[in-house]
């Protein structure tokens, strides 16, 4: 797959920090001498079109959202990345595709798949409901009632886990029976011009049933510790080739069952002189998938941190094992970020609107220890910790320490993060970053996952980039080693 940088608009984007291409990605403004050459190459394009049939043709996503959008991003498989909206809410982006596939857009709280294939134009009208039009608008209008249907079982699951994973196996796999085929029903009620696409969907169904089926003990054992799976369980995860690059570029299902999978033999190798990133480079040795091992190596990047004692020769193992380019710059990114970060460096600065009021900057806690919890709303683990946190805030009330929690929220979920602290009683300083993720905050402390704690000491300098989180005994330990 090949990104044509090819611009719709003239307009300025919303946001003044980045020009209408991407920025992130380093394009030059695009000029007059841009703009002739793209139009040389369209007419030779559409003059060659009149004499073959090219496997090239360019592929299009275009549309209108609510104009009070300001962002919006798209993944064709290759993560994320922004999307230039104007001022009037309209975007477009090109790319070559040569094999069907899904993308992925997502703008407020919106996020749908999107399939393409060969030379379409798909057009999204987003200014009250969601609609599609254009090349392949039936299958996209069904995948978008699709993921809202995931969505609405997602959040059921939220809200009656222990209803849902408390049942015995027969029970449970009946349940997702239902949902599979409930599923497949719908989908074949698509007209029968769609059969390719309905031959692609149903396997990426197919796999998401086996790894609801398979993830069952992990979640099940949790509320009866005695529990072991029998053959029945097990039978899901026989005769699946985990290490299909075709499965693992075109099937969400099928990555998440990967990864299931890959998680319980990394489990099973962390011991007392092994690290969770260790034992993922042994697992990961013998993967051959780049799209796998693209996904599995950053995920262990979210353990690895200045804490590991051989940082130079686990970069060097994760490059060995990459096999995209862009994995291999996630992974030289990452370690030269998380190399500044040693105890005794001075700690990268910040400074956040405070839930008080005004703006807090990391200067104003010099002369004191400050222990820093980086959260979200939306992060289960994260409001696991809170009650925790609390406690050792009251612990350590009187000592010479600050309690910093920075919320990494996006600006859409500003209010719910100020209802939370509300409903949770939460003490100490509370802040929020700009851009929610997407903020200098985040990439200065390397962070690729969340709850994320950091313990500096009272001149700024770092004690530990990567500290204990509170519901561990050995953060009091260590907070009265320091004399708090």
């Amino acid at each position: 797959m090949t990104r044509l940088r090819i611009i719709y608009h003239k307009e300025k984007s919303n946001n003044p920090d980045k020009s209408i291409i991407d920025s992130n990605n380093n394009y030059p403004r695009i000029n007059i001498k841009v703009i002739c050459y793209l139009l040389i190459v369209s007419i030779l394009l559409t003059f060659n079109s009149c004499t073959q049939k090219t496997s090239n043709a360019f592929t299009t996503l275009k549309g209108k959202l609510p104009t009070d959008i300001k962002e919006a991003r798209i993944d064709y498989g290759e993560g994320w990345e922004n999307l230039a909206v104007t001022r009037e809410g309209t975007f477009a982006d090109t790319l070559i595709i040569t094999t069907p596939q899904y993308v992925y857009l997502s703008f407020g709280e919106f996020t749908t798949r999107i399939y393409f294939t060969n030379g379409d134009e798909v057009v999204i009208s987003a200014e009250s409901d969601i609609s599609f039009s254009g090349s392949n608008a039936e299958i996209n209008n069904y995948l978008y009632k699709d993921y809202q249907d995931d969505q609405a079982i997602a959040a059921l699951e939220f809200n009656s886990h222990k209803k849902i994973f408390s049942q015995k196996e027969v029970p449970y796999i009946s349940y997702r029976d239902s949902i599979k085929n409930a599923k497949i029903d719908r989908l074949k009620t698509l007209s029968a011009d769609t059969k390719p696409f309905q031959d692609f969907h149903q396997k990426n169904i197919e796999f998401q049933y086996q790894y609801d089926v398979a993830r069952y003990p992990n979640y099940h054992s949790y509320y009866f510790q005695e529990y072991k799976p029998t053959e029945l369980i097990m039978n899901f995860l026989k005769g699946v080739d985990f290490d299909n690059e075709t499965y693992a570029k075109n099937y969400s299902g099928y990555r998440f069952l990967v990864d299931l999978v890959l998680d319980k033999q990394i489990e099973n190798l962390v011991d007392k002189s092994l690290s969770s990133i260790e034992a993922s480079l042994i697992v990961l040795q013998d993967i051959k998938s780049p799209t796998i091992l693209h996904g599995r190596l950053n995920n262990a990047l979210y353990n690895f941190t200045v804490n590991e004692k051989n940082m130079e020769e686990i970069r060097d193992k994760m490059l060995a094992l990459a096999k995209q380019e862009r994995t291999k710059q996630a992974i030289t990114n990452h370690y030269n970020v998380i190399s500044k970060l040693k105890p005794g460096n001075p700690a990268p600065s910040f400074e956040f609107e405070n839930y008080k009021g005004g703006r807090t900057k990391l200067s104003d806690f010099k002369g004191k220890y400050v222990y820093i919890d980086v959260w979200a709303t939306w992060c289960a683990p994260c409001i696991k910790e809170i009650p925790y946190l609390k406690k050792i805030e009251e612990e350590f009330s009187d000592a010479n320490i600050e309690f910093v929690s920075v919320s990494v929220d996006a600006p859409r979920f500003y209010n719910t993060w100020r209802k939370m602290i509300e409903s949770k009683e939460l003490i100490g300083t509370q802040l929020i970053t700009d851009n929610g993720w997407d903020s200098d905050f985040v990439r200065d402390y390397g962070m690729q996952g969340i709850p994320r704690f950091i313990l500096l000491d009272d001149k700024g300098d770092i004690v530990s980039a990567d500290a204990k989180k509170p519901s561990d005994p050995k953060l009091k330990e260590q907070l009265e080693a320091l004399g708090l």
